[in-house]
């Protein structure tokens, strides 16, 4: 077999820590954080204050490779509208830089959002070309924010206005709901090298950060449901 001429954008010392760590024993959760924790203090991961949803699209390895559930957007939506909502209570926004445009990975990112896109009968929000990161955690609430902005429609009668959009001035009454949709939160960002490299990392997050956002979904719902009764 030919050997490969590609050559890594790591040294063999972080190439050799960095896999020790993916394939550590622990839960996916552990090992998760402490790879973001590796990343952050070799500088190949960062924090992002207050970041607005028309910057992000979902990674294409989320869920398993379904990406995203139209649905599951706004039925969170409804759980932070009937419960309240708390920016410091997302603690699952991770997400990727993207490929570099025109890359190969760009275009299958980019062709893969807009087929989830099409197939969600007007419920995510249309690429719109100033998207940069991929989201890996907190996706749904985010392209819910972004669906929002943009002034997308809704199936659920609590959140629609009278043409069946998104009714923004309602939510915008919390204050909270108000700066998530117009301003953004804060986000950890790591590097397209990363992603390119090692994708397993993208696989690893999206197993940690869904099982605990359906942890968290399932509680909301509860809190939300005796909020509405």
């Amino acid at each position: 077999m030919k050997a490969s001429n590609k050559q890594s954008a790591f040294t063999p010392e972080f190439q050799k820590s960095f896999k020790a760590l993916l394939r550590a024993p622990g839960s996916s959760m552990e090992r998760w954080l402490e790879c973001i924790k590796f990343l952050i203090k070799e500088k190949q991961a960062y924090t992002l204050e207050q970041v607005h949803n028309k910057y992000f699209l979902t990674h294409s390895k989320n869920r398993g490779g379904l990406m995203l559930s139209s649905h599951n957007c706004h039925e969170n939506a409804m759980v932070i509208h009937g419960g309240g909502a708390n920016r410091a209570a997302i603690t699952n926004a991770f997400a990727f830089e993207l490929p570099a445009i025109g890359s190969n990975s760009y275009d299958e990112m980019i062709e893969k959002n807009a087929r989830l896109i099409a197939r969600s009968n007007g419920l995510l929000p249309e690429l719109n070309d100033a998207e940069r990161y991929a989201t890996i955690g907190a996706g749904h609430t985010s392209s819910f924010c972004k669906h929002a902005h943009a002034g997308g429609r809704t199936v659920f009668k609590a959140l629609m206005d009278e043409h069946g959009d998104v009714d923004v001035q309602k939510l915008c009454r919390n204050s909270e709901f108000k700066a998530m949709i117009n301003e953004g939160w804060d986000w950890t960002i790591i590097k397209r090298e990363v992603d390119a490299e090692f994708p397993e990392l993208a696989m690893l997050g999206q197993q940690a950060l869904n099982v605990s956002n359906s942890v968290a979904t399932v509680v909301g719902e509860l809190e939300g449901q005796m909020i509405l009764v």
